[in-house]
């Protein structure tokens, strides 16, 4: 068991960036990962590298992932409304019981995800003793909702659980009418709905407190008590009931133990993790602004470069994928053309073809824009559209380029950003955001290589090639490392350094040295000669 435990939590943790890309992708919703903890604002799930343990932390997380999705699809986070701990606990109860029921109708899928993200707690909830009365409600709420309107009839042991001790807090009435409310989030379309119905369990819960003792009698309103039981007496008055207690002190220590997003919120980085600046992984976050004037002039340095690199390129893949013919004695299908042999007893009459496999391969570049590169950039660039270009032409071939650091293309709340997507072509790339790369920031190579490596397992293709462009100023150990373990999982990375000395290769071996334009195109034709043989 433990042996082949291992492996698989390997490929989860490998593939856990890609699923979350997919789920963000199929429920509208743009997924980072990297950094140190878990978070949303209502545009962006951010997702840091996490430590798995058990096939059952894996499906949680990817249950606490589709909740979040859910949330940042179907929640209006755009709420200027000044509210306390406990309304706000109110707010999150009713808003997570009708955002899985939203999820629940567009994707049947979800269920099983959302339950296993409940599922645990569940249990271990179910056999705690009692519960803060500020969170009892909130708790009451969800999970009545969720086992009615969801029929989750897993939940019904906690819901038991539940309303009697809320019975045994605030009193039948008051939780047969709490049911009622939570039962009308079926009814509510959004977020503000919401919002209006957790008012009116307030309301509700306010007009349940007593009334002041003082009102009844006006003509004793100047009198003081006295005798030997008036302290007693005043003593009573100010022992207040649950509501009133939990009413006049909203803004404490309140927590939901059922709510997915407190514990996605909670969730943090792993010891062995890398903690690293985020990167995108859904298609939504390009380069914005630039001069264009500067983007087609790169372009038309990159025709020019990639010309020669065409045609060699084509009459390589024309040599390799060409279909040899010949005449055999024994076959399928006749050849018209030697059918007379027959009349003299030769049997050399049918064709037979053998077809020799076209290249399928995706490319990745990265471009190092980091400050370091300084003069070297617009070579850099020049190789790297040049490499695009003339890849673009061979079918079977499937090119992207990616920048490094994100800030030298104005971007800098990541470590990297996609200029060329898999499957795009060059011709449909804005001109204003080649023209926005400029030398600028550090050089976070690490995260780039993270990014890369997955951006190449979501490509259906047969070989993976890395190639990296930079003047060899990269963190040696950290990167080296990395790069090991993408060859380990079949991903050939290669290696253009540019300047006078080649550093690149203690980190990438199969590397070469440039130091102009003829020896770029060299370089060129050799990388691309290893890509398609």
């Amino acid at each position: 068991m433990i042996s082949r435990a291992v492996p698989n939590q390997s490929n989860f943790k490998q593939s856990l960036p890609i699923g979350a890309a997919a789920l963000g992708r199929n429920c509208g919703v743009t997924i980072e990962i990297g950094g140190s903890g878990a978070y949303t604002n209502g545009k962006v799930i951010s997702l840091p590298f996490l430590e798995l343990e058990t096939p059952e932390s894996e499906r949680k997380l990817l249950g606490l992932l589709c909740h979040e999705c859910g949330h940042v699809r179907f929640s209006e986070f755009n709420n200027d409304e000044k509210i306390s701990a406990f309304e706000h606990s109110l707010d999150n109860a009713l808003e997570d019981v009708r955002i899985e029921m939203e999820m629940d109708k567009i994707y049947p899928g979800a269920e099983r995800l959302l339950k296993a993200a409940h599922i645990g707690d569940i249990e271990s909830l179910a056999n705690k003793p009692d519960w803060p009365q500020a969170s009892l409600i909130p708790m009451f709420l969800l999970c009545s909702a969720e086992r009615r309107l969801l029929n989750r009839e897993w939940m019904e042991a906690l819901l038991k659980i539940l309303r009697d001790q809320a019975i045994s807090f605030f009193g039948k009435e008051v939780c047969d009418k709490l049911e009622g409310f939570a039962l009308r989030v079926k009814d509510c379309k959004s977020t503000r709905e919401v919002q209006v119905l957790r008012r009116e369990i307030l309301d509700f819960l306010r007009l349940k407190q007593p009334q002041p003792e003082g009102k009844e009698d006006d003509s004793g309103k100047g009198e003081k008590p006295s005798g030997k039981n008036a302290p007693k007496r005043q003593r009573r008055k100010s022992k207040a009931t649950p509501i009133e207690e939990l009413l006049n002190n909203p803004n404490g220590n309140i927590s939901n133990p059922l709510a997915l997003s407190e514990r996605f919120s909670r969730i943090t980085r792993g010891n062995s993790e890398p903690c690293v600046k985020p990167f995108p992984l859904t298609d939504d976050v390009c380069i914005q602004g630039g001069n264009p004037e500067r983007g087609k002039e790169r372009l038309l340095h990159a025709k020019a470069d990639s010309i020669a690199l065409r045609l060699a390129l084509t009459g390589l893949v024309q040599s390799r994928s060409a279909t040899g013919r010949w005449i055999s004695n024994r076959g399928r299908k006749p050849c018209y053309r030697q059918l007379a042999r027959l009349v003299t007893g030769e049997t050399k009459v049918f064709e037979r073809t053998v077809e020799k496999t076209a290249p399928n391969t995706a490319v990745h570049i990265l471009l190092d824009a980091s400050g370091s590169m300084g003069t070297n950039l617009d070579l850099a660039i020049r190789a790297g559209l040049g490499l695009v270009k003339g890849l673009q032409s061979i079918k079977g071939v499937n090119p992207a380029l990616s920048v490094f650091p994100a800030t030298s293309c104005g971007m800098g709340n990541f470590s990297v950003v996609p200029l060329i997507r898999h499957g795009q072509s060059l011709q449909n790339v804005k001109p204003e955001a080649i023209g926005a790369i400029h030398a600028c920031g550090c050089t976070p190579l690490f995260e780039s290589l993270i990014y890369s490596g997955l951006m190449l397992r979501r490509q259906p293709c047969e070989k993976r090639v890395l190639i990296v462009i930079t003047d060899g100023g990269v963190p040696p150990d950290q990167c080296a490392a990395k790069v090991k373990k993408l060859r380990e999982s079949g991903v050939s990375v290669l290696g253009i350094q540019l300047g006078s000395e080649n550093f690149l290769g203690d980190v990438i071996p199969n590397s070469v040295l440039i130091e102009n334009i003829e020896d770029l195109k060299a370089a060129l034709f050799g990388f691309a000669k290893s890509i398609l043989l």
